[in-house]
């Protein structure tokens, strides 16, 4: 919500603030990179201190630095940018605790089924309520956009009064070890932020990707993540003490945990990227209001209703890869829509069912996905996973929406480069014509669609034998810990052996299938 409402609010907010319009991104970036960065510390703090006060803490800071963005003066750009930061920083201690909050206090089965659907269509839902509410104010000039920071800010107050008097108080197991990984904190967040940066600042970028320091910095971030995968293995097998991120948590059941980090990733690069270009479409080849183009996205807000109820029934009946396969060739099927619309066709044909199908299909990747995560955690690295899981999702949102901008700004230039007429109109107003910006969003349609069927792919060829997500299995080991995982059609529930817990080779699984 966050995120959509101040994208159709850019040019308000740029104009009042007085920022440039290479800089007007970092509205957006600021708080991108702050939240995405922190995601995995965030879950390690949650784990080990409190959940629940973890959460508190981080809506009420999101709550507060939203309120400061809309307090800003005119002029003053570079506060604004510090408080969206924040405001990241904030948001990013919440989502893992919410997601631990949730595991910890629901039991296996429909009920946490229900809460984790709810949970999984926040982020479509929110994204499509960020739209309505953007578009609804920002034809109303400077009050517009800062009264959406207002409500922005009211709205997240609501779940920390509501933690604070009815979530329980989250005590880590007596006697864990509660260090930090410092330094594996410092490599992470240190990678995270120069890739997220590569992603949202290249498109842009002087030469796009191509750009020197772009390219260095890409190169830097994926040395630095892989230095902090090396340490985490060293800190856990070698040292003997707690990593930030325990690396089982990507080789449980048999490594299909990993694969539904990656069709998160390739969903939601998918959903990012339609976003952006639906809205482009809807503003620069239509030439439609910001408040017009939020009618557009109405239908998204009630078909994620509709998905979060639809999801809670079938989860129990219906295996974890076909949901996961149904919901990315939903996520597939609006950009196709998009991509072979002709201007000016009724929007009940192709536009309609786009936005009904794309939030249907976020809504059925994130709540399985959760709730086969929770399965395969144990109850002390709920946050943890969680945040690996909502790291998975944000990277894949700046990836998404860094192809999308790279596919169709080098389509429409080239459109540009052969109708010498419309250069100078480009240079002077930023913008690309209505006639080269439309192939260029097409081709974005495209590619989108693609990474969609790529998260197919990995659902389809990988996740075979995932069972339904209720059914359970119960590891009973020395300490006596009981793990929570999801069973597959093997004798181990689809875990290669005990030690795939991480735990010791006198661990021993019993397998329950309801």
């Amino acid at each position: 919500m966050a995120g959509q409402s101040v994208l159709l609010m850019l040019p308000a907010i740029g104009r009042d603030l007085e920022i440039s319009q290479e800089n007007l991104t970092w509205i957006l970036n600021s708080y991108v990179l702050s939240y995405g960065c922190l995601l995995l510390l965030s879950g390690r703090i949650a784990d080990i201190i409190s959940r629940k006060y973890t959460f508190i803490l981080g809506m009420f800071l999101f709550c507060v630095f939203s309120l400061g963005c809309g307090l800003v003066r005119n002029s003053q750009s570079v506060p604004f940018f510090i408080l969206r930061a924040l405001a990241g920083l904030g948001a990013s201690l919440g989502a893992p605790s919410a997601i631990g909050i949730i595991a910890e206090n629901h039991p296996e089965g429909r009920r946490r089924s229900i809460m984790y659907a709810a949970y999984g269509a926040g982020n479509p839902i929110g994204a499509a309520v960020g739209v309505l509410l953007g578009g609804s104010l920002a034809d109303s000039g400077s009050h517009g956009w800062r009264t959406a920071f207002y409500i922005t800010c009211g709205v997240a107050i609501i779940p920390v009064i509501g933690a604070f008097w009815a979530v329980p108080s989250h005590r880590p197991e007596p006697g864990a070890d509660r260090r930090i990984d410092f330094l594996g904190a410092l490599l992470s967040t240190a990678g995270l932020v120069m890739l997220l940066y590569v992603f949202t600042s290249g498109p842009t970028a002087s030469q796009g990707f191509r750009t020197p320091e772009i390219i260095a910095m890409l190169v830097v971030s994926v040395c630095l993540l892989a230095i902090f995968i090396c340490w985490e293995w060293y800190i856990e097998n070698r040292l003997k003490r707690p990593p930030l991120l325990k690396l089982a948590l990507f080789t449980r059941g048999k490594g299909k945990l990993s694969v539904v980090y990656g069709f998160i990733f390739f969903n939601f690069a998918s959903f990012s990227g339609y976003f952006l270009l639906t809205d482009l479409y809807y503003q620069q080849v239509l030439h439609l209001k910001p408040s017009q183009t939020m009618l557009r996205f109405l239908p998204t807000s009630v078909s994620g209703l509709a998905c979060n109820i639809l999801i809670a029934f079938l989860v129990p009946h219906v295996t974890g890869q076909i949901l996961l396969c149904v919901g990315a060739v939903m996520t597939a099927i609006a950009p196709l829509l998009y991509a072979v619309i002709k201007p000016g066709a009724i929007f009940w044909t192709n536009e309609f069912w786009a936005m009904i199908l794309c939030v249907a299909g976020a809504d059925f990747g994130v709540a399985v996905g959760l709730i086969f995560v929770s399965k395969l955690s144990l109850s002390s690295e709920h946050s943890s996973a969680g945040g690996l899981f909502q790291t998975a999702l944000q990277v894949g949102n700046a990836f998404g929406t860094a192809i999308a901008t790279l596919v169709y700004t080098s389509i429409a230039q080239q459109k540009v480069e052969q109708s010498s007429s419309t250069v100078e109109t480009v240079v002077s107003h930023g913008e690309y014509p209505p006639d080269a910006l439309l192939p260029g969003l097409k081709s974005g349609f495209w590619t989108s669609c693609g990474l969609a069927l790529g998260a197919f792919l990995l659902s389809a060829i990988f996740l075979g034998g995932m069972g339904t997500v209720e059914k359970k299995i119960v590891a009973i080991k020395s300490d006596p810990e009981v793990a929570h995982s999801l069973p597959m059609d093997d004798k181990y529930g689809g875990l290669e052996n005990p030690e795939s817990f991480g735990q010791d080779k006198t661990s021993r699984l019993v397998a329950h299938v309801r």
